[in-house]
């Protein structure tokens, strides 16, 4: 393998070096950020921006959000002539100027027996995802993945296969050479369901939320929905609320489109209840999972609720693998919130939870007007629940309905005294099995599952 240097510390430099380390020796990082000059990421050292030059014979694999003319003249000027850039996992060659794809190309897979073949495309796998494939894989069919950024583990038991993409041309290639039955496309923005509709195959686009109703769009991101919205061979949504708009909204075929909230595996259960925190200092420990935003626009910005429920004297302790030096800069900014880090173990994550009174899932729902916040299906809604923890809601969203409907959780008011709130919330108790009991899984729904995508295969 060719040497290279990953040009770019960030967050998407360190997702993306398990995969570049496929087809390059990856023997350093680089950036213009003179603060982790010296460290070291996977084992990695980063080297300082005058270092560079010693490196020119390598690779340079520019990996940054936001690459500028200004970043690749940097580069261009230190002498480097095997120039790559790669946008959102997707890699391309920088030959006298232009961006043309790097080629990689995979064996295609060739389908052996009648078993239902479906290869899930992602940038990086999400919880939805890996239990999609998981129950397809667990009823006797072949369920594989293909991702632009990185798998990120655990995985194992959930793909078949797992194929990493470097190039659209590649994918389509792979795609089309391939006897897989479905492609099932779950992205945001909806770039990939758009690639993957030139393709031959039967695609299902799992929306998720849909961009559209959750925030003001751009007009590219808007056209990227609408022709995925229209043209896909199959639909998912996570709750029949967002199904109805979508289907009024596109004018879609009802019969093409499925709802699947985002439940949990029966197996995922309690096997070791910790002692609560709150029988050692009699305070309340509030816990959050998921993702985090430094953008105050944004609906998952939780400064202004964290600091008022923290200013009443309560505990929160959350868990997200999103914007991490935010997080620690939040944890501290109080002595009463913790960031716990991540874990990305679902079961790992449950088992731990327990340790606290009550799971937050209250969200930013003012902004635009957001309507997405009244229509979506929430993983930690599940998840707090099966680890037996009451849900504070804010008594706007489908998940406030379902926690308050089966006496589980509680409407927080904001403009009330918050702590004698979560006190009374903190006296529910979720029973054990709750989940399974009121058919809260992914199993309950399998036959629904499975009839869906023979369907859109044999549409």
């Amino acid at each position: 393998m060719k040497k290279a240097v990953i040009f770019c510390a960030g967050s998407l430099g360190q997702r993306l070096f398990e995969k570049l380390s496929l087809i390059f020796n990856i023997i350093a990082y680089c950036d213009n950020n003179q603060s982790v000059w010296g460290s070291n990421i996977n084992g990695v050292p980063i080297i300082s921006t005058e270092e560079l030059s010693a490196y020119e014979e390598c690779s340079i694999i520019i990996c940054n959000t936001k690459i500028t003319q200004e970043l690749i003249n940097q580069i261009y000027k230190i002498g480097f002539k095997d120039i790559l850039i790669s946008q959102d996992g997707i890699v391309y060659n920088i030959e006298k100027g232009l961006m043309l794809p790097f080629k990689n190309s995979l064996q295609s897979y060739k389908k052996n027996g009648e078993k239902l073949s479906v290869l899930f495309v992602q940038d990086s796998p999400c919880i939805r995802t890996k239990r999609m494939a998981k129950l397809l894989k667990s009823n006797g069919c072949f369920a594989a993945l293909a991702y632009t950024v990185n798998i990120q583990k655990p995985y194992d038991d959930c793909f078949d296969e797992t194929y990493p993409i470097y190039s659209y041309s590649d994918l389509i290639e792979f795609v089309n050479n391939s006897d897989f039955d479905v492609v099932h496309s779950s992205n945001e923005p909806d770039n990939l369901t758009n690639i993957l509709l030139a393709t031959n195959k039967k695609i299902i686009h799992d929306t998720h939320d849909m961009m559209s109703i959750r925030s003001v769009v751009e007009y590219n991101e808007m056209t990227l929905e609408y022709i995925a919205n229209t043209k896909s061979a199959g639909l998912m949504y996570t709750t029949e609320a967002i199904r109805d708009i979508a289907i009024k909204k596109f004018s879609i075929n009802s019969s093409k489109t499925f709802a699947i909230e985002n439940m949990l595996f029966e197996e995922i259960g309690i096997t070791n209840k910790f002692p609560k925190l709150s029988q050692q200092d009699s305070e309340i420990h509030c816990v959050y999972e998921g993702g985090i935003s430094d953008n105050s626009k944004h609906i998952r910005f939780f400064e202004l609720q964290w600091k008022k429920i923290t200013n009443a004297g309560i505990h929160i302790h959350f868990y997200s693998h999103q914007n991490i030096d935010y997080c620690k800069r939040l944890d501290n900014e109080s002595d009463y919130l913790h960031y716990e880090g991540n874990i990305s173990d679902t079961f790992q994550l449950i088992n731990e939870m327990t340790k606290y009174d009550i799971g937050l899932l209250i969200l930013e729902s003012d902004i635009f007007g957001n309507q997405n916040v009244k229509l979506t299906s929430a993983n930690k809604l599940f998840e707090y629940l099966n680890a037996g923890l009451p849900v504070a809601v804010d008594g706007i969203g489908a998940y406030s309905n379902t926690a308050i409907e089966h006496n589980v959780g509680m409407t927080i008011d904001f403009n009330e005294d918050l702590y004698p709130q979560f006190e009374k919330l903190k006296q529910i108790v979720v029973p054990d099995n709750f989940i399974s009991d009121n058919k809260f899984t992914i199993e309950s729904r399998t036959q629904e599952i499975l009839d869906f995508y023979r369907k859109i295969a044999n549409s």
